[in-house]
């Protein structure tokens, strides 16, 4: 990510207070792969599923794997979802 994020701002010859003020950060995964880091197995505990399902009502993403620290540092915003979730939130829209 912060290799990505800097080649990015080194070719348009930005700094990271463009990123802050522009740049969204879309992290997909695949929930069908087998994980075995501990943020993995905290994020599929049945308390966070509760969270996540609130979330989604109160109309707010749950940004998982510990990468809500970087929303705000060197991204405007950061998101996290599957495979299925991306398809039907922001692949449907282009």
């Amino acid at each position: 990510m912060y290799v990505s994020l800097f080649i990015l701002l080194d070719i348009f010859g930005k700094t990271i207070s463009f990123s802050r003020e522009n740049i969204n950060f879309v992290l997909v995964y695949d929930k069908q792969l087998e994980h075995t880091s501990k943020q993995y197995e905290k994020d599929e505990t049945s308390f966070n599923e509760i969270d996540t399902t609130l979330m989604r009502l109160a109309a707010e993403d749950k940004v998982r794997f510990g990468l809500g620290k970087f929303e705000k540092l060197y991204f405007k915003k950061v998101h996290t979802c599957s495979k299925d979730e991306f398809d039907m939130s922001f692949a449907s829209r282009f």
